[in-house]
């Protein structure tokens, strides 16, 4: 497994909004790979989300 922190600006949007910003990040950088939230933080001008990414296909495979 791998972990993959994100941290995205932001200035007005809600914190449902951000929530779906990182997680379409979260897909893209994990190549669709399964994924799990760690840790998510919303701040007044940004936002993070800590995801363990799992490399192992077979993992993949499984869930799906």
């Amino acid at each position: 497994m791998r972990k993959i922190k994100i941290k995205l600006p932001f200035e007005k949007e809600t914190v449902n909004e951000r929530h779906s910003t990182l997680i379409e990040m979260a897909q893209i950088l994990s190549n669709d790979l399964y994924f799990t939230i760690i840790e998510e933080k919303h701040y007044e001008s940004m936002s993070y989300m800590v995801v363990y990414v799992a490399d192992n296909l077979e993992i993949h495979a499984q869930v799906m």
